[in-house]
C-alpha cells in the first residue's frame, strides 16, 4: 500500500494512511517476533528438548521469514505472503519439537495466535477471517497429526488464544478506523469552512478594493462635474480625468488588475504622481526617489498599493472638502517599516469618518486589509492629519501559522485503539488462566486484575483530558517489571513449562505509558525495570539445573515484540499524516486561490460592469467632447449617476452570492423608477443556488412594480441559516405562482391587503416534514389568502 496523496478522496485518506501504517508496523513486529522464536529454539536446545538438525531448520526458516517481513515493510510490498510464510514456519516448529513442555511450543502457540490476529490489521475483513481461520485450523491439524499425545489443554489454549486475539484485534481495528473516519470528517468540515471563509475574505477584499477604485475615480469625477464649474474649473483637465477613469474601470473589469498607470511605480513615483493629479500644491518632506525605490522592493504589493491609493484619496478629499490652500506630505522610512502623514490646513471636522463611505472605505478599510495602521487627527478650524504606518512585523504576526490549520491527529487515532488493546489483552489472559495450574493461575489473575484497575484509572484521567497524577505514573512504571516477575517466578518455583506464562499482559502498561505521556521518561524507566527483571531471572535460571537463561528472554519476547509494533505504528503514522497534511494544504491553497479568482472574475463581470455601464458611457461622452461638463443637463446626469453608484457601493462587497443580483436589481429599479432599498449589512446567501432564486424572484417583483412603487430587501440570519425577505406591493402572489410551486418550501409568500412578503431560505435547512406537508397542502400563496 502507498501513502495517499492530496488527490485521494478525503473521506478515505486517513483510513488509508492507517492501513498502510498498520501494515508496516505489523510486518516489523512479526520480523522481530521471528527473531525471538530463534532465541526460543536455542533455549530448547540448551534444555535438551531440540536436536541440532532441527535447530538448523528452525533458525534458517525463521531468519528467512524475518528478512522477508523487513523487506516487505521497507519496500511496501503486500503482507499476505509473509503471513503464509509465518504459517510455514509454525509447521517447521511443530515438526522440530516433540515435548509440549519445550520453549519452542510456547513460541509456536503464540506465533499461531499472532498469525490469527494480524490479518485483521492488514487485510480486508473477509480475507482476514479466511486467513485467520486457516491459520488456526491448520495449526490444530498439524498439532493433532504430528503430536496426538499432547494434552488437551495445549490444543484448547491455541483455540482460545486465537479466537480472543482475533475478536479483540478486530474491535481495536474498528475503533482505530472509526477514529480515522472522524478525523477525516472533522478535517473536511474544517477545510470547507476555511475554504469558504478564505474565498469570501480574499474575494471580498478584492471586490472592496474595486469599490474603492470606483469611488476614487468615477464617483469623484462625477461629483466634480455635478457641483458645476468653479473658479478653478479646467475643461481640458476634467476631460483628461474622465478618459483616465473610464480606462481604469475597463481595465478593472477586463484584466482583474485594478491599478492606475500612475500608481504602478509605488512609493518611488508617489510624490510626482500626486503632484501631477492634485488640485492643491503639495509640500513634500521625505527621502529622495532613489531611497524610496530601494525600500519599495521590500514592501508587499498589497501594502504598497494600499498606501499609494490611500494617499491619493486623502489629497483628493482635502481638495474637495477641506478648503485648504496646500497639503503637506511627510514620508519617513524606518528600519522595519514606513510612516506617511498627509496634513492640510483646511476647516477640519469633529468626530469620526462615516462608516462605509469616503475615508472610512477608501482609506481606513483599504489600509486595514493590507495591515497598514491608520490614525486620524482633526478638529474644526485646525485642519486634518492622517498618518499611515506599515511595519514588516505586522505581516508576520497576521500570517496563518501551521498550528492553526485543521489537524489530522495521528496520536489521537492511536490512543483510541490503546484502551481497546488493554481490554483485549487483560480479558484474554483471564480466560487463559483456566488452563494454568492453580498455583500459577493465582499469580496471573492477580497481575491481570491489578493491571485492569490501573488501566481503568488511567482511562478515566485521559477521558477527562487530565494528566495522570504522579502516583499513578509510578504504579504504572512499577507494574511493568512486576507483571513479568510474578508469573515467571511462580512458574520457576512450580517447575512448570513456559507455556503457562502470560506473555502479552505486560504490554498493557507499556502501551498506556507510551500513549498517555508526552514525556518518554516514564516509558524509559519501565523498559529499564523490565530489562533488570529479565536479567535477574536469566541469572536465576542459569543456575538452575536443566534450565536455560534464554527462556527468560523468550518469556518477555511477546510483550516486547508487540510493544515494538506499537512503537513503530505511532511515529510512522504521525509522519505519514504530517506529510499528507502538508500535501493536502498545498492543494487546498491552490484550490482556494483558483476558486477565489473565479469568484472574483464572476463578481466583477456581473457587478462592476453592470453597475458602471451608464456612468462609463457618460464619462466617455465628456472625455470625447460629446458632452459639455458645463452644461446643467450633463451636470444633472452626473449627479444622478453619482447617487446611483453611491447606492451601489452600499452593498457590502463580502456579500458574494447575492451582490450581483442586487446590482442587477438596482439597475432594473432605476430604469423603472421603482424605489429599491437594501437592508442587511454583511448577511449573504449560503449558496449560489439560493442567491439565484432570491435574485430571480426580486427581478420578477421589479418587473411587476410600477413607477413610484417601493420594494425593500432585508437580509438577516436566523438560527438555521440566512434569510432573504422581499417586501413588495400587493397582488404579487399570482405572478409568482409557478416559481412558488417549483421551490416549496424554500420560497414562501404571504399576501396582505397592501403588501406582499416573500421569504427565501436555503432548501437544505428546511425540515423534510415541512417539505412533505407543503406539497400536500398546495401552494403557499393560496394558503395565505
Amino acid at each position: 500500500m502507498t501513502e495517499p496523496t492530496a488527490e485521494v478522496p478525503i473521506e478515505r485518506a486517513t483510513t488509508r494512511l492507517v492501513s498502510a501504517t498498520l501494515q508496516h508496523s505489523v510486518l516489523g513486529g512479526v520480523a522481530v517476533w521471528h527473531g525471538f522464536v530463534i532465541l526460543a529454539a536455542f533455549a530448547s536446545l540448551m534444555n535438551h528438548r531440540l536436536v541440532g538438525v532441527a535447530l538448523v531448520w528452525v533458525v534458517g526458516v525463521h531468519a528467512v521469514v524475518a528478512v522477508a517481513c523487513l523487506l516487505c515493510a521497507v519496500l511496501r510490498l503486500p503482507a499476505l505472503p509473509c503471513l503464509i510464510a509465518t504459517f510455514v514456519a509454525i509447521a517447521v516448529d511443530l515438526l522440530a519439537v516433540s515435548d509440549w513442555r519445550s520453549t519452542m511450543v510456547f513460541a509456536a502457540i503464540w506465533t499461531a495466535g499472532i498469525t490469527c490476529a494480524t490479518p485483521v490489521l492488514i487485510l480486508r475483513p473477509r480475507a482476514a477471517i479466511l486467513v485467520g481461520a486457516a491459520a488456526l485450523g491448520g495449526h490444530l491439524v498439524l498439532q493433532i497429526t504430528l503430536h496426538p499425545d499432547w494434552p488437551l489443554h495445549v490444543r484448547l489454549m491455541v483455540i482460545v488464544l486465537g479466537v480472543i486475539l482475533f475478536v479483540g484485534v478486530r474491535a481495536m481495528r474498528s475503533t482505530i478506523d472509526g477514529a480515522a473516519r472522524r478525523a477525516d470528517e472533522q478535517a473536511e468540515r474544517a477545510r470547507e469552512s476555511a475554504r469558504a471563509e478564505r474565498i469570501a475574505r480574499d474575494t471580498g477584499r478584492e471586490i472592496a478594493e474595486d469599490a474603492r477604485v470606483l469611488h476614487d475615480t468615477i464617483i469623484n469625477t462625477l461629483s466634480l462635474v455635478a457641483r458645476g464649474p468653479g473658479a478653478d474649473f479646467n475643461l481640458d483637465a476634467v476631460r483628461r480625468r474622465a478618459a483616465h477613469d473610464t480606462a481604469v474601470i475597463r481595465r478593472l473589469s477586463r484584466d482583474g488588475e485594478p491599478q492606475r498607470a500612475d500608481e504602478d511605480g509605488g512609493l518611488a513615483q508617489l510624490v510626482a504622481a500626486v503632484g501631477h493629479h492634485a488640485a492643491l500644491p503639495i509640500d513634500y518632506d521625505g527621502p529622495p526617489p532613489e531611497d524610496l525605490e530601494r525600500f519599495d522592493s521590500l514592501l508587499p504589493v498589497e501594502a504598497s498599493r494600499a498606501i499609494v491609493r490611500a494617499v491619493f484619496e486623502l489629497v483628493t478629499n482635502a481638495a474637495k472638502h477641506s478648503g485648504a490652500r496646500s497639503v503637506r506630505l511627510r514620508l519617513e522610512l524606518q528600519p522595519v517599516g514606513v510612516v506617511i502623514s498627509v496634513s492640510d490646513d483646511g476647516i477640519g471636522f469633529a468626530g469620526e469618518p462615516v462608516p462605509g463611505r469616503g475615508l472610512a472605505e477608501s482609506v481606513f478599510r483599504r489600509c486595514e486589509d493590507a495591515n497598514v495602521a491608520v490614525s486620524l487627527r482633526s478638529a474644526p478650524g485646525k485642519g486634518t492629519t492622517v498618518t499611515l504606518v506599515y511595519g514588516m512585523e505586522r505581516e508576520e504576526r497576521t500570517a496563518p501559522m501551521p498550528d492553526e490549520r485543521a489537524d489530522l491527529n495521528a496520536r489521537a487515532i492511536a490512543v483510541a485503539g490503546c484502551w481497546i488493546w488493554a481490554g483485549i489483552i487483560i480479558s484474554a489472559d483471564l480466560v487463559l488462566s483456566v488452563f494454568r495450574p492453580s498455583t500459577i493461575a493465582v499469580s496471573t489473575i492477580a497481575v491481570s486484575m491489578s493491571l485492569a484497575v490501573l488501566a481503568a484509572i488511567a482511562w478515566s484521567f485521559a477521558r477527562r483530558r487530565r494528566a495522570a497524577p504522579l502516583w499513578l505514573t509510578i504504579l504504572m512504571v512499577l507494574s511493568v517489571p512486576a507483571a513479568y516477575l510474578a508469573p515467571i517466578l511462580a512458574i520457576i518455583d512450580a517447575g512448570q513449562p513456559l507455556l503457562f506464562f502470560p506473555a502479552l499482559v505486560g504490554t498493557v502498561p507499556l502501551v498506556i505509558l507510551m500513549m498517555t505521556h508526552r514525556s518518554g521518561i516514564p516509558l524509559t524507566l519501565a523498559l529499564v525495570g523490565l530489562g533488570v527483571a529479565v536479567t535477574a531471572v536469566s541469572l536465576t535460571m542459569a543456575t538452575t539445573q536443566h534450565s536455560s537463561f534464554l527462556s527468560a528472554i523468550v518469556a518477555a519476547a511477546p510483550q516486547l515484540g508487540l510493544f515494538a509494533g506499537w512503537g513503530v505504528f505511532v511515529p510512522v503514522l504521525t509522519r505519514a499524516v504530517g506529510a499528507y497534511r502538508e500535501q493536502l494544504w498545498t492543494a487546498f491553497e491552490l484550490d482556494v486561490g483558483t476558486a477565489a479568482q473565479n469568484a472574483l472574475t464572476t463578481a466583477r463581470e456581473r457587478w462592476i460592469r453592470v453597475g458602471t455601464r451608464t456612468s462609463v458611457a457618460l464619462l466617455d461622452e465628456i472625455a470625447m467632447g460629446a458632452a459639455d461638463p458645463r452644461d446643467p443637463a450633463v451636470q444633472r446626469r452626473c449627479a444622478d449617476e453619482e447617487s446611483y453608484l453611491r447606492q451601489l457601493l452600499l452593498i457590502d462587497p463580502t456579500v458574494l452570492n447575492l451582490s450581483p443580483w442586487l446590482a442587477l436589481a438596482l439597475v432594473k429599479a432605476r430604469s423603472r423608477s421603482v424605489s429599491l432599498e437594501v437592508r442587511g449589512g454583511t448577511v449573504d446567501s449560503s449558496d449560489p443556488a439560493t442567491a439565484r432564486l432570491a435574485g430571480e424572484v426580486l427581478l420578477t417583483v421589479l418587473d411587476f412594480c410600477g413607477a413610484s412603487d417601493q420594494v425593500i430587501v432585508s437580509l438577516f440570519s436566523e438560527a438555521d441559516g440566512p434569510v432573504c425577505l422581499i417586501l413588495g406591493p400587493a397582488g404579487l402572489a399570482p405572478v409568482l405562482e409557478d416559481v412558488l410551486a417549483a421551490n416549496l418550501p424554500a420560497l414562501e409568500c404571504v399576501a396582505g391587503a397592501s403588501h406582499t412578503l416573500i421569504s427565501v431560505r436555503p432548501a437544505s435547512i428546511v425540515d423534510a416534514d415541512v417539505v412533505l406537508s407543503s406539497r400536500l397542502s398546495g401552494p403557499v400563496h393560496e394558503r395565505s389568502r
